[in-house]
Formats: structure tokens, sequence, C-alpha cells
């Protein structure tokens, strides 16, 4: 069977990149979620408590319940799914292919193992500095970097072995020696 269903775009895309962090599709996740709704018979889990580590508080609405997050010790923890939507709300246009790295707790870079692929797409890297809740947003053309511009790695060719060195004001890949600075949109805190 066949559903169609009005979604609006930002949302759309906002639970596919939820989901891709998951390795899920919507498909399984609309699947999942009719699934659980025939095992409980109700959606009154949706309003539970206790889910996820957050608890939520259900607002008066007759028909479409609306949800608003209670502040809880992940608030400031930074994911992929999460710096997209803030950067799309103050402005910033994100590519459908995009990379998101965090400050690695155990060296002083950011790292990350993007597809050479990118390079031939419109590729956007978010940089995240969780140390100064800061994210760093840079928009890559399609074509703009070469490929032998930038060090795959050792182990797998097919990626790129990016380390951008932490607190570096020309966002220099210190396996390259590649500068993204040209390629910076934006900072903003969190």
């Amino acid at each position: 069977m066949k559903i169609t269903l009005d979604i609006k775009d930002d949302v759309l895309q906002e639970s596919e990149d939820v989901l891709n962090e998951q390795d899920l599709t919507l498909e399984l996740a609309v699947q999942l979620f009719l699934q659980k709704i025939v095992k409980r018979g109700s959606i009154a889990w949706l309003f539970d408590n206790t889910s996820n580590n957050v608890n939520y508080t259900i607002m008066q609405s007759r028909h479409f319940p609306t949800f608003t997050a209670n502040q809880d010790k992940t608030k400031n923890k930074m994911i992929k799914s999460r710096a997209i939507r803030l950067l799309r709300n103050e402005g910033y246009t994100i590519y459908k292919t995009s990379t998101f790295a965090s400050k690695n707790s155990g060296a002083n870079n950011f790292w990350a193992n993007p597809s050479f692929d990118y390079l031939d797409e419109d590729w956007t890297l978010i940089l995240n500095d969780w140390i100064n809740n800061k994210l760093y947003l840079f928009n890559i053309p399609k074509g703009s970097i070469d490929s032998s511009e930038l060090t795959p790695r050792a182990d797998k060719s097919e990626v790129i072995d990016l380390q951008i060195m932490f607190s570096d004001s020309t966002f220099t890949d210190n396996r390259s020696n590649y500068s993204f600075l040209k390629f910076k949109v934006a900072e903003i805190n969190y």
C-alpha cells in the first residue's frame, strides 16, 4: 500500500538528517512507528516523560499536541542534525552532501573521513568546537577542490583523511596543508 503524506520541507529534511545518523530510512521509520502503535494499541508512549532522557510537556491542542523539551544534561551536546537545524534557522544554506566533525577529544583537531566523491558535489563542512560552543560553517562548491590537493586515508583510499587543526584561524588540514578558510561562510555560538 502506498501512502502520500504532506510534510513541511524543513521538517522532512531535519527528520531525514536525524534518521540518516541512525542509518534508517524515512520509510523504515514510518513502518517502525506504525508497528509500535499496533503493538501498544495507542500512542500514549509518545507522551512518556522518560523517553530519550528528555522531559516533554504536552501543550494544549485539541487535534495535534505540540511539545517543548525541558532542559536536561544533554542540551549542549551537539550532533549533526542539531547543527544543521541551528544553521538553517540562522538562514544559512546547507548542502545535501554534508560532513560534521567535532573537535577530537583525544587530539587537537577536527577529524573526519568524507568521501572523495563529495568534491564532485556542492559540499557543506560543519566543524563543532564543543569547548567554546561554536559551529563553523563551510560551503564548498563542487569542483572547487581537486582530489590531488587532499590526502586519502591510508587504509581507505576512497575517503579523505581530514584533520583540521583546532584553534587554527586558517582552518588548515594538517595532512595535506590545504586551508578551508576561503570556504568559510559563518561561525555561530550555541
